[in-house]
Parts: C-alpha cells; structure tokens; sequence
C-alpha cells in the first residue's frame, strides 16, 4: 500500500497501536488509514515538515521514535551537571492518536443510503458518548506523549539542529464555556 517514497509511509504498524497504545483489534485497512491521518493530523504540524520528512524517508531517530531516558544540560549550561529524563517516544504518541482515530470511525460504513453503523448478533454496540469519552481520552494520552518527544527535541538541539519548532500543541479536545452572566 505504501512505498518509501510515499509522504505518508506509516511510522508505525497497525499491530503497534494494540501494544503501544491499547488493545485494539481493528481491520488492517482502517488502522492504516488512521495511522496515515493522524500522522497527517497530529504529528506533522507538530514535528515541523522537515523533522517529519526525514522520519518518513528512513532518517532513524531511535531514541525519539522509541522513547528512553537521556541526559540534557538545562538551558546549555555546562557547568552544571547533567539532569535526566525520560519519555515515551513518538511511536507511542502515534499509537494513541491513531487509536482515537480508530475509535471514531470503527464500525461506521457509507452506503448509498448514508452512514450506517455495522452490528452483529455477538455484542452490543457501545453508546456514542462513551465512544467520544474513550477518544478524548486517547487524544489527551497522545498529546502528552507528543509533548514529551518536542521537550526531547528542544533539549538535544545537536541532534535536530535544523528543527524550528511545528506549529504547536493544539487542545482542540478542551472546551471553553462561559459560567455566571
């Protein structure tokens, strides 16, 4: 489906979402798909197009796709020692955003008499409210898994020298209500 050339190769595999993120037994097709969007969706605006490019072309950041402890020097100072941290890595970060992503749209089939929901006589179809819960959620664990890699970026600026930073995090899952008059 995809080659190295494509600039939506997928950074991770659909049997990856199950164990990076939550267990998950969805079509091959559909967990391809939404790996390719949220890629398109959440990591590249973030990752800054040249960051990602390089992902998708076979530059191996091992430590950013897979998550570790490193040590940095707090704001390059190095007559200080060195502080550490650790992070979940942008796999990860992938694996929640395509799971919401699968969430969402599992189950749901266009017809040429509209979207209809497939069920079958072996479970009960949970109510949409818990579905978008479920999703939110899953959106929140891969912000913050995606917050994590850009504070491992701007810490090892050796390493991404040409990374200017995405267009940011966006909490387009929050809600914003007036309370009172």
């Amino acid at each position: 489906m995809y080659n190295d050339d494509s600039p939506c190769r997928p950074l991770i595999t659909p049997e990856e979402i199950g164990t990076l993120a939550r267990p998950c037994e969805a079509d091959r097709d559909l967990a391809l798909r939404c790996i390719e969007e949220a890629q398109m969706r959440n990591v590249r605006p973030r990752l800054g197009s040249p960051l990602y490019l390089r992902l998708i072309h076979g530059v191996t950041y091992g430590l950013l796709m897979d998550g570790g402890d490193y040590e940095f020097w707090p704001c390059g100072d190095r007559r200080t020692g060195p502080m550490r941290r650790s992070f979940g890595g942008l796999k990860k970060a992938l694996a929640y955003y395509a799971y919401a992503r699968i969430l969402r749209n599992s189950g749901l089939t266009v017809t040429r008499y509209g979207v209809v929901r497939k069920n079958d006589e072996y479970g009960t179809r949970a109510d949409s409210r818990d579905i978008g819960v479920a999703a939110e959620d899953a959106v929140e664990m891969g912000d913050l898994y995606m917050q994590e890699c850009l504070v491992y970026i701007h810490d090892n600026p050796d390493l991404f020298p040409d990374w200017r930073g995405g267009e940011g995090m966006s909490a387009d899952w929050q809600r914003c209500m007036v309370l009172g008059d």
